[in-house]
């Protein structure tokens, strides 16, 4: 069993595979994990895009592929979420897209809130 640390976004997952499973087994654990629909990620290593027939070992050693990239195609449309917040004090609603950074969010709800950035 190996252990696989995903990058590309503001989350990264880590998660457990054997090197023998196939890239689209892989990508098919992280949508269990992610939610992330299988057609809609890109898994690469050092640039280099994987191929799902492939296994995962057939990249390397276990050791090496222990970081990839993923890239998400995005929703069509670029569809708006809404994501409700809730403190002990305040509660909100905010639309956000698919593709917004979680930093973008923070900074949209401290405007809102009247939050001073920390010095």
């Amino acid at each position: 069993m190996m252990r696989i640390k995903i990058a590309g976004g503001e989350v990264i997952p880590e998660i457990a595979i054997p090197p023998s499973a196939t890239v689209r087994e892989l990508k098919e654990r992280i949508k269990e994990v992610l939610d992330v629909e299988v057609d809609r990620q890109t898994l690469q290593f050092c640039h280099l895009k994987l191929e799902n027939h492939r296994s995962i070992e057939s990249y390397g050693s276990a050791g090496s592929l222990s970081m990839l990239e993923m890239e998400v195609t995005p929703l069509p449309g670029q569809p708006k979420f809404r994501i409700a917040v809730k403190s002990a004090f305040k509660e909100d609603v905010f639309m956000v897209r698919e593709t917004q950074k979680v930093a973008d969010l923070e900074s949209q709800i401290s405007q809102s809130w009247g939050i001073l950035p920390e010095s």
